[in-house]
């Protein structure tokens, strides 16, 4: 079996079926962190493909 990435449409497919779930606090809190989903790599990461940032807390991330 080999690895392949998460695209982008599998990620938002995930996201959109994960917010209905949520409510109240937990709905607000997402709405302020989450953002478009982007991919992004870390240069230790250079043999790997990166992986999707969907929210931000200051300088935290929130990554898949």
């Amino acid at each position: 079996m080999t690895w392949t990435p998460i695209t982008i449409e599998e990620i938002n497919d995930m996201i959109i079926s994960t917010e209905k779930e949520l409510t109240g606090e937990l709905l607000n809190f997402w709405e302020l962190i989450r953002i478009y989903p982007e991919k992004w790599t870390k240069r230790l990461m250079e043999k790997r493909d990166g992986f999707w940032v969907v929210g931000l807390i200051g300088r935290r991330v929130i990554y898949f």
